[in-house]
């Protein structure tokens, strides 16, 4: 029975001199930081982002499309590269590179001197249209149901 004592103290010390110890060492850290990760997988992102937009330079169009809506890229919040999200009119003509993701494609605005960037996808900007008007119809409005 002492024996088995010794032998558990002898664990029970060393769990807890490696257990001091692990901090020291690299790799994960025991507190998360949740705020600093997103920061960086939004770094992480963008990155991967600005990439993709360089290599679409060598791809030919996939495709064209004309807007039947206008849309101020500056004002979107949820763009990959906020600061390479496209503006258009209603009317005008796109070309579509590729798609980035379900709710953006990497083209631009056909003319001169238009730049390369992010456009939503018909898919997103049927969403924004249905928030704008959610937005409209608010309790205080007239026309809003009892």
């Amino acid at each position: 029975m002492n024996k088995m004592h010794t032998i558990a103290r002898e664990n029970l010390q060393h769990f807890l001199y490696a257990y001091k110890e692990s901090p020291k060492e690299p790799g994960l850290r025991i507190v998360y930081d949740a705020r600093k990760s997103h920061a960086q997988r939004k770094q992480e992102d963008q990155q991967l982002a600005l990439e993709q937009l360089r290599a679409t330079v060598n791809l030919k169009v996939a495709f064209a499309v004309r807007a039947n809506t206008t849309y101020d890229g500056a004002l979107e919040d949820e763009s990959p590269i906020q600061k390479k999200t496209v503006s258009f009119k209603k009317g005008d003509f796109l070309h579509i590179y590729k798609r980035y993701s379900p709710d953006w494609w990497i083209g631009r605005v056909v003319s001169t001197n238009s730049t390369i960037g992010f456009i939503p996808t018909a898919r997103r900007l049927a969403r924004l249209v249905e928030q704008n008007d959610d937005e409209q119809t608010l309790p205080g409005d007239k026309n809003a149901l009892m």
